[in-house]
């Protein structure tokens, strides 16, 4: 719930980085270093090294965006260190379709650090939709046969653990991929 102070549409960095709890998700714009909202991001990463909060989020991006550096998503590659309150990851899992453009955050998935899973660049705008008109997912028949279908392999750079982000169906004796948000 936004509180009565900051119903105002636009607030300050700082201000909607309050609005960010643990364990949320967190859907971020851009496009390689194109409209990323950096000043937000690393006002996120100066909140979690300051206060140890949020921590543990979901991170869910379409086109990579980053520099290659440290802008963009590089500013969430956060883990506590012993001088931060922070006792879990600022990030404790991203699903996006580039992370090239991410370093920092590619190797936290690289490290088994972080869940990190990628899918199709569409198939994640369609997966936002769907979201938002409170559809039960995004059903494609894009990544079947793939690494990305079920019956194949599995979705992600590195998986700790089991997900339910996308799964098979059979309709009409044709196969498809129904890739999903789940809660929000």
């Amino acid at each position: 719930m936004i509180p009565a102070n900051r119903k105002n549409k636009v607030v300050t960095a700082s201000d909607a980085v309050e609005l960010v709890c643990s364990n949320d998700t967190v859907c971020v714009s851009g496009f390689v270093s194109q409209g990323s909202p950096d000043a937000i991001l690393q006002e996120l990463r100066f909140r979690y090294e300051k206060e140890g909060q949020p921590q543990d989020l979901t991170l869910l991006f379409g086109g990579g965006p980053g520099d290659w550096g440290e802008r963009g998503l590089n500013h969430l590659a956060r883990v506590p260190s012993d001088s931060e309150c922070a006792t879990s990851p600022l990030v404790k899992r991203a699903i996006g379709a580039h992370y090239g453009q991410t370093p920092e955050l590619a190797a936290l998935a690289i490290s088994n650090k972080i869940e990190a899973w990628t899918l199709p660049l569409g198939s994640i705008s369609r997966m936002i939709r769907a979201q938002a008109t409170h559809s039960p997912g995004h059903i494609t028949t894009v990544g079947l046969g793939t690494y990305l279908d079920p019956d194949t392999g599995v979705s992600s750079i590195i998986c700790r653990q089991n997900n339910s982000s996308y799964n098979s169906r059979s309709v009409t004796n044709s196969s498809f991929l129904i890739y999903r948000l789940g809660e929000l």
